[in-house]
């Protein structure tokens, strides 16, 4: 569909149940349902590229909720400091988002502000 940048880009991803679920549900209301086809097709049937799914469907819809701000880059960055945030294994969040740890965690993670000021006044405690 298109060409990874390299050859860590190329993956096999986790996607939730429910994101299954409706995927499974769209392909079935689908102009073409097979196996083979493409759960969202263009006009002529071939793979939607990504720029093209991002200015029609995406931007379109963000906007709407008042996020037009917001890229993929955003969503990324977004899923990792959520990620880890949340307990993630810095391995499994890399390799989700197919880079490695190094990048995730230099590039993508935001501290949250709450953890810092734990880490501060921890440490206050500790020397003063």
């Amino acid at each position: 569909m298109d060409t990874p940048k390299t050859d860590q880009s190329v993956r096999k991803v986790a996607l939730t149940d429910g994101l299954v679920q409706e995927l499974q549900a769209w392909k079935k209301k689908s102009v073409c349902s097979s196996a083979e086809a493409f759960v969202f097709p263009s006009e002529k049937m071939t793979p939607m590229r990504k720029h093209n799914v991002w200015l029609r469907n995406m931007r379109s819809n963000l906007k709407t909720v008042g996020l037009e701000w917001c890229t993929f880059q955003v969503m990324r960055r977004t899923f990792v400091t959520l990620s880890k945030a949340n307990g993630g294994d810095a391995k499994t969040i890399a390799d989700q988002c197919g880079h490695y740890v190094g990048v995730s965690l230099r590039e993508y993670a935001q501290t949250p502000l709450e953890s810092k000021l734990a880490l501060v006044n921890q440490l206050e405690k500790l020397v003063g």
